[in-house]
Formats: C-alpha cells, sequence, structure tokens
C-alpha cells in the first residue's frame, strides 16, 4: 500500500470518531433542554465539562501508548518476530491500562473532597449545584472505564486500526442516543437518565475494545493478559507520562483561559469567543486524523532508513496542508453563513465579524503544531512536546493574559502561542532529521 493510501486509510476513521464522540454532550444537551428547567441544560453542561476536563487530562494515557504500539508493530514486520514484538505492545497496554485503573479510581473515590467545593465555585445556584453533582456522581463511577478505553484507544491507533475506534465510536453514539432518549422522555430519570445513557454507552465502547483486542492478539500469535509489568517498567512509564500529562494541563489551562478571560469582557465577546473557539477545537479533531495518521506509520518506522521517515512526513504534511487550505478557504468564504448560523444576535455577529480572521490563524497555527505533536510521539521523543507547550506559556502566553484588555488581543495571544509552538516543534524536527541524514 502506497503512503498515501495508508495514510488516508488511518486518517479517515479517526476524523469521523472525533466528530462523533462529541456528540455524546450534545445528545445529553438537546434531553435536558426538554425539560422545564434551564437548571437541567446548565447543570449537566457544567458536569459534562468536568468529566471533559478529566479526560483531556488523562489523555497521555492514549498519545503514550499509540508510539509504543507504533514501535512495536513497526518491528514485527519480520515473520519470525511478530508475536515476540506484539507481545511488546500487549505489556506496554498492560502498563497503562494499570494506571488508568488506579487514576480512576482516585478520581472516584476522591470525589467525595473536590466535587462540592468546585461545584461551589463554578455556580452559586444551590439546584444547579445539586444536578450537576448527580449526574457526576454517576459519570464519575465510570472514571476507570473513560480512562480504559484511552488506552484501547492509543493502542489501535499504533497499530493502524483505527476503524475499530471508529465502530466503538458510533456504536456507543447509538446506544447511548436510544436509551437516554427511553430514561429521560420516557422513564422520567432526568438528570440521571442522561448520565446512565452515556454510562452504557461508554461500557460498550470497552466491550468492542476488549473483543476487538484478543482478536488482534490472537491473530497474531500473543497472549492478550501476559506477565505482570514490574515496578521499573512503571516507572519508567510513570516518568513518560509525567511529560505528557504536563502537556496536557498546560494546554488545557490554555483553552481554559479562553473563555475565563472573555468573561470579564462582556457577553456579547464572551459569547463570541466561545463560538469561535468551539469552531477551533471542531477543525483540530478533524485535523488531528492527519496527526495520527503521522503519529502511527512513523512509530511503525521507527528503525527504518531517514529517507522512509522523510516519505511518510511528506505524504501526511501534503494532505495536512491541503485539506487545511480547503477548510480554512470555505471557513474564510462562507463566514458570513457561518455567523448567522452560529448566533442571531445582531451584537454578536458584529463581534464574530470582527474575530473571524483570529480564528484562522488559530486554526493554521494549531493544525501544525498536532501535526509535529504526532510526529514527535512517533519518534518517542515526547520531552519536546512538554518544552515545546511549557516555554511558550511560561514566558509568553500566561504572563500576556495580565495586560490584554479586548477579545482580539486574547485570540492573537492565543495564535502567537500556537505558533511558537509550531515554530519551536519544528526547529527540533529539522535537528532531529539532520542528525539522522
Amino acid at each position: 500500500m502506497s503512503y498515501w493510501r495508508k495514510s488516508i486509510s488511518i486518517a479517515w476513521p479517526v476524523m469521523l470518531a472525533n466528530i462523533i464522540t462529541p456528540l455524546i454532550g450534545l445528545v445529553d444537551s438537546i434531553l435536558m433542554g426538554r425539560l422545564p428547567s434551564p437548571a437541567y441544560a446548565a447543570a449537566v453542561g457544567v458536569a459534562a465539562m468536568v468529566v471533559g476536563y478529566i479526560a483531556f487530562g488523562c489523555n497521555f494515557l492514549s498519545f503514550s501508548m499509540s508510539g509504543l504500539s507504533a514501535n512495536a508493530r513497526g518491528r514485527a514486520q519480520p515473520q519470525q518476530a511478530i508475536a515476540a514484538w506484539q507481545q511488546q505492545a500487549i505489556a506496554a497496554w498492560q502498563q497503562h491500562a494499570m494506571i488508568a485503573l488506579a487514576l480512576g479510581a482516585f478520581f472516584l473515590v476522591s470525589q467525595f473532597i473536590w466535587l462540592s467545593p468546585l461545584l461551589s465555585l463554578i455556580s452559586e445556584d444551590t439546584q444547579l449545584q445539586q444536578l450537576a453533582a448527580q449526574y457526576l456522581q454517576l459519570r464519575l463511577l465510570n472514571a476507570p472505564v473513560i480512562l480504559l478505553n484511552l488506552c484501547f484507544i492509543g493502542f489501535f491507533i499504533g497499530q493502524g486500526l483505527t476503524r475499530i475506534n471508529l465502530v466503538a465510536s458510533v456504536a456507543a453514539q447509538v446506544i447511548n442516543l436510544l436509551l437516554s432518549a427511553y430514561l429521560v422522555l420516557v422513564a422520567q430519570w432526568h438528570v440521571q437518565g442522561v448520565a446512565v445513557g452515556s454510562m452504557v454507552a461508554e461500557w460498550l465502547m470497552t466491550l468492542i475494545y476488549g473483543y476487538s483486542f484478543w482478536r488482534w492478539a490472537r491473530r497474531n500469535g500473543c497472549y492478550p493478559f501476559g506477565r505482570q509489568p514490574s515496578y521499573m517498567q512503571l516507572s519508567a512509564l510513570r516518568k513518560r507520562g509525567n511529560t505528557l500529562w504536563l502537556r496536557g494541563l498546560i494546554l488545557t489551562s490554555s483553552v481554559a483561559s479562553l473563555p475565563w478571560m472573555s468573561a470579564t469582557m462582556g457577553n456579547t465577546f464572551a459569547a463570541s469567543v466561545t463560538i469561535l473557539l468551539n469552531l477551533f477545537l471542531l477543525t483540530s479533531s478533524l485535523l488531528d486524523g492527519f496527526a495520527q495518521a503521522t503519529e502511527a506509520q512513523i512509530g511503525a518506522a521507527i528503525d527504518a532508513k531517514g529517507t522512509t521517515q522523510n516519505k511518510i512526513l511528506v505524504t501526511n504534511a501534503s494532505l495536512l496542508f491541503s485539506f487545511s487550505a480547503i477548510l480554512l478557504t470555505g471557513l474564510w468564504f462562507g463566514q458570513d453563513y457561518l455567523i448567522s448560523f452560529f448566533s442571531q444576535v445582531a451584537s454578536v455577529q458584529d463581534a464574530l465579524l470582527q474575530l473571524w480572521w483570529a480564528l484562522i490563524i488559530m486554526i493554521g497555527a494549531g493544525s501544525t503544531a498536532f501535526f509535529l505533536d504526532g510526529v514527535f510521539i512517533g519518534l518517542n521523543k515526547v520531552h519536546h512536546l512538554r518544552n515545546a507547550v511549557v516555554v511558550p506559556a511560561l514566558i509568553f502566553y500566561f504572563p500576556s493574559l495580565f495586560w490584554l484588555d479586548s477579545a482580539q488581543q486574547l485570540l492573537l495571544s492565543f495564535a502567537l502561542f500556537l505558533a511558537l509552538r509550531s515554530i519551536w516543534l519544528l526547529v527540533c524536527l529539522l535537528y532531529a532529521r539532520k542528525n539522522v541524514n
């Protein structure tokens, strides 16, 4: 299979799954919107945000797992070595799964300490706090399952089997839609109904992943559950995980600063920045398909000659920038239609027109940074990802928040932060390729 076909075959299921996954939150919002009090929708929105931040903060499990899985796949090319090297991929999954279950148990048990103060900090509305707590108490029962699914997602990305992730996402969405609608509209479970629907959907994903994992292991002559990882193996993984966790924490904080800072600039700009941020995250999820295709292919070719890795880089970069150009062109020339679709408020529409250029810059800089993230995850040089986030954020972006006084400056500062990330990673990549060649 050519590099072009292989990249597209890995990327398109990721892109589709990334669009489908946020629909769990959308289904919950639509169902809550049919109830008489707006407190239901607000509570579920706040609670879903908390679950989302936990998952995003622990996404290092997926990133770390995908690189190691791809490395094992690449080294398992000789027929006689397939079982031995792929057993290493299973061992890596076991290590990640143990950490995921431990973290999930931590969030489950510790909720009695942090849940109530957090909800009090987010909102002073007592009814909203009670409804959000009901939702979170159920969803946090699934914290180990949510984090375990991240390990499965990373494993199958590294193996280039992204269609399994797509199948699991689609099946989960269908079950979530049907079950949540029944529990809310018929059984009148309200907040608990959408929480249980999401929980069952997450368990279904785990079952699909588990079955696919078992079939993959048997097909490769491996044992799905081999020897338990040693303390030294877990310690090495912890160091790798800490590096990726710090990257995720800084990125999450930088993204969260946008709605937080814009809220101090008035409701109009707060609404406008929120809309632009959602569009940025959606397009980033789309373009992330090419980053993960690069991650899987570079990881598999980690021991190959430099020319092989260069071909993979050129192929995926060409696909990424071609797709980005089409996407950005559509966003620029379709801005009037999109603005009227997202808001009917004249003041918000005017603000979006003033800020639309920032969205274009953010997507351009962000897509390049995320693509380079995939390259270094595949190369197992994750310290570059940490440095490319920590240095620009601490030296430039976070200090700039203290003197910003407009939404234009806020979005420009965030776009420059993304651009600095891209430049840092690009310099590191050019230096690494020079040493290889």
